[in-house]
This record gives C-alpha cells, sequence and structure tokens, in this order.
C-alpha cells in the first residue's frame, strides 16, 4: 500500500508518500516511526481509526484516512484496487 501524511496541500502530502506491506502493523510501525519526538507514547494497533473515503481522482487510488487520539488525522493509505483493509 502507499501511506503519506496529511500536510497542508495535496502536493506537500503526496510529497510524504511511501510504499510499505499491505498490513495494520506495518502502518503502526510507519507512524511510530515518522512521529517519532512529536508524541509520547508508541501508537499501537488499537489505536488506528481506519475510515473508507473511496476513490480519490487525485492519485487515482482507493483511499483511507488513517487517524490516531494521541495525534488527530495522521494521513492517507492508498491502493489501485478496490479492498477491504488489510488486517
Amino acid at each position: 500500500m502507499k501511506i503519506r501524511e496529511h500536510r497542508g496541500s495535496l502536493h506537500d502530502s503526496l510529497m510524504t508518500t511511501r510504499e510499505i506491506p499491505d498490513n495494520r502493523c506495518a502502518v503502526v510501525s510507519h507512524i511510530n516511526e515518522t512521529l517519532t519526538g512529536w508524541i509520547k507514547q508508541p501508537v499501537t494497533l488499537a489505536d488506528l481509526e481506519i475510515t473508507r473515503v473511496g476513490f480519490d481522482k487525485r492519485t487515482g487510488l482507493w483511499t483511507y484516512m488513517i487517524s490516531v487520539p494521541a495525534w488527530g488525522v495522521y494521513g492517507y493509505a492508498g491502493f489501485d484496487n478496490d479492498q477491504a483493509f488489510p488486517e
């Protein structure tokens, strides 16, 4: 999956895009790596809030919003095909 941070503009957000394995553990690991020094406690699987957004014409990806309680909206995950978010 492709994952990107939420930023002020789509261009700035797309500049943070990374390819990670298609699973929630990889999402947690990625978030913890990118937010080191910004959050007091590591994000856990139980913290993830994943919301289906749908097809984003701007990116050409099927998109999910990723939030964590201590941070708010972290960013977005995108897939080439319409699928459920992997466990």
